[in-house]
């Protein structure tokens, strides 16, 4: 499975970088994508637990069509794969998928997607560890108010399925997302974003209410394409007995990241990235602080 996605996503650096030096389509229909290959060092690949430092390589390749229809419409539908393959631990190793239709008018866009990712180790133990198999659905609508600015809407319903020694684990997820989007024009944005999200476990044991408030800037310097975010997040277990072992759990949750990326060629650049997490909870032992390092090289239609 490795080789073969990787020269999969090796074909697609090249198909993209060539396609796109031959000019804009005047067609009543395109397409767009992009390939991302990145080489990662975590020093805790599993958050909350014994730490357990590795390497790894990931892939991400995205490709929609785009068609004008009457109205003034564009429909656009998408395809996504995220591949992860590690160097200590291969039970990691994971693909994600997912794919949408959007429908745009001028600034404004609804999004309908799915998604599906099977066999995810969530945590390792003597017996094989947690593995689960996730199933997403949702939508989004964004708005343009004029001048630059974006407001968006979207839900979500995940579903987990956790095999047979984890089964009081399974769950269901509902996310709400709202957020504002200013963007400033030659690549500059400010973005604000507040997450609710509340998960029901099958025994209540790991349910929970999480509020996350996300901020994120991107702003290019001298050539150079720099971004940073941060995330801070409090989530509150709701437990019914004291006994749980959750009971009263309450994480303090923040998040930092960062990029910086330079053009190599047309439609291809480089970037270095950065990402530091840290968990306090009120739980002994599931405080837990991951810092991701890595490299990338991304090439866009």
């Amino acid at each position: 499975m490795r080789r073969p996605f990787l020269a999969i996503t090796l074909v697609s650096l090249t198909v993209l970088v060539q396609v796109t030096t031959a000019g804009a389509s005047k067609r009543t229909w395109d397409w767009d994508g992009a390939a991302r290959v990145e080489l990662v060092h975590v020093d805790d690949l599993f958050s909350g637990g014994a730490r357990q430092e590795d390497d790894g390589v990931r892939y991400d390749v995205r490709g929609a069509v785009e068609a004008r229809v009457p109205g003034k419409l564009k429909l656009k539908p998408w395809l996504r794969a995220n591949v992860e393959r590690w160097r200590l631990l291969p039970a990691r190793d994971l693909e994600r998928w997912s794919g949408g239709l959007d429908v745009k008018r001028g600034p404004h866009r609804l999004r309908v997607h799915g998604g599906w990712t099977n066999d995810e180790l969530f945590f390792p133990s003597p017996t094989g560890g947690a593995s689960l198999d996730r199933r997403d659905v949702g939508a989004e609508l964004r708005l343009g108010f004029g001048h630059g600015l974006l407001g968006a809407v979207s839900v979500e319903r995940e579903r987990e399925s956790f095999n047979a020694f984890y089964r009081e684990r399974d769950a269901v997820r509902l996310g709400l997302r709202t957020g504002l989007e200013y963007e400033l024009g030659s690549g500059r944005t400010l973005a604000l974003s507040h997450l609710y999200r509340r998960t029901d476990s099958v025994t209540d044991l790991y349910s929970y209410d999480h509020n996350s408030l996300r901020t994120r800037v991107e702003w290019p310097v001298a050539g150079w394409s720099t971004g940073a975010e941060a995330e801070a997040a409090l989530r509150n277990y709701r437990t019914p007995h004291g006994y749980d072992v959750n009971h009263t759990r309450q994480d303090a949750r923040w998040r930092l990241a960062g990029e910086v990326g330079h053009s190599v060629i047309p439609h291809l650049a480089a970037s270095v990235f950065g990402e530091y997490r840290r968990d306090d909870s009120t739980r002994l032992g599931k405080d837990y602080h991951v810092t991701r390092l890595g490299i990338a090289l991304e090439a866009t239609r």
